[in-house]
């Protein structure tokens, strides 16, 4: 009589079952050091232009005596032309929120800092009241949206998990400013 034939097991191997944990571990890996670029990329350029952004709001306050002396402006007249900055800020963030979704974050983002970056730079040209309030007005208009964009932006790139870490690394560039 011949010995019995071995029949063949039908259970993985050993090294199968460890190449596919391997495998996760790989993945899991990849993705870490991916959020990591990620993070070290967008986080430090996004809180530069939110921490100019709040200078930009606030240092005209800081050059309200030079100026109002310089063009003759009023207490009054530098009051409303402060005060139209938010006004049209308020009125169109979401608007700009709804063109960002539309356009997408990265596309919107460039163009609200564009714009906002040829705005500030006008306002060296203003001489009258009504420049000023042109100009505030339109500059409210033209960073409106940035910080919700941002915030949005984030939540593209980043898991649930990760995203109170990422906007408060984002949100610290307003003390620093």
């Amino acid at each position: 009589m011949s010995a019995p034939e071995s029949i063949p097991s039908k259970t993985p191997e050993l090294p199968l079952a460890g190449a596919s944990s391997f495998r996760l571990e790989n993945e899991n890996e990849i993705g870490a050091r991916a959020l990591q670029k990620a993070s070290v990329r967008l986080i430090p350029l996004i809180a530069i232009a939110y921490g100019v952004s709040f200078t930009d709001r606030v240092n005209i306050s800081f050059a309200a005596l030079q100026m109002n002396r310089d063009l003759h402006f009023s207490a009054s007249s530098y009051g409303l032309g402060a005060g139209l900055f938010f006004l049209s800020y308020a009125a169109c963030e979401i608007p700009s929120n709804l063109l960002l979704v539309h356009f997408g974050a990265r596309r919107w983002i460039a163009r609200i800092m564009f714009t906002w970056g040829l705005l500030a730079s006008g306002m060296m040209f203003v001489r009258t009241p009504s420049e000023f309030y042109i100009m505030r007005f339109l500059l409210g208009m033209a960073e409106a949206g940035f910080f919700p964009g941002v915030v949005f932006f984030l939540s593209q790139w980043f898991p649930a998990n990760m995203r109170a870490r990422t906007v408060s690394r984002f949100y610290i560039a307003l003390p620093l400013s």
